[in-house]
């Protein structure tokens, strides 16, 4: 089965529109031929970005899209897109069930590489880490658009919170949720809608 990216970040012309979905639909038509599960996975940073998409793409999806096949024998669909904040993401369509553990743990790996010549460092999970802890440093809070939720809303991140304090301090909030997968028929609604979705 080939593998498929659609390089297009922002609007593109109702023929790649189309081109794009028919490709979605023949990559999740022939998986489940074939009797192979769908996973619709999600990989974000979890701190301010300082690359490219072009960076982002060639050292931190590449070499993720080359454990994932090495690793689980799968075929994908790709892209990347932007969120409210102006930082990218990959979303990804495989045709096989792909542990999520072990996912977030090569993607974290893999984004806080540390040094390629040339351009920024690599430390997305770092930073990440370093602003979690500056931040809880006093003891839990939570951030001011978070401030008016419902008190029993906030309870996941007092969890979140209490989890991670009791790690010994040099693994506190080193494996953040960069990851997300979603399995089965949902996928098949989120690969024709969500995924091609156009960011403007």
């Amino acid at each position: 089965m080939n593998n498929y990216n659609f390089p297009y970040l922002f609007m593109p012309s109702e023929t790649e529109l189309v081109k794009a979905r028919k490709k979605v639909a023949d990559f999740v038509s022939n998986a489940k031929a074939n009797n192979r599960k769908i996973s619709f996975l999600t990989l974000v940073f979890p701190s301010a970005l300082k690359h490219t998409q072009k960076e982002l793409e060639k050292y931190c999806l590449k070499p993720f899209l080359v454990f994932l096949t090495e690793s689980f024998n799968v075929s994908y669909v790709w892209r990347c897109l932007l969120n409210a904040k102006g930082n990218f993401y990959f979303r990804l369509v495989v045709d096989s069930v792909v542990p999520l553990e072990k996912l977030r743990e090569k993607w974290n790996q893999i984004i806080n590489k540390g040094a390629v010549k040339g351009i920024a460092d690599f430390n997305y999970v770092d930073s990440y880490q370093r602003e979690k802890l500056e931040f809880y440093k006093d003891g839990f809070k939570l951030k001011p658009e978070h401030t008016n939720d419902l008190e029993y809303l906030n309870i996941p991140y007092l969890k979140k919170y209490l989890s991670e304090m009791a790690k010994p301090e040099v693994q506190r909030f080193a494996n953040p949720a960069t990851v997300d997968i979603m399995i089965g028929n949902e996928v098949s609604k989120l690969s024709q809608s969500n995924f091609i979705e156009v960011t403007k």
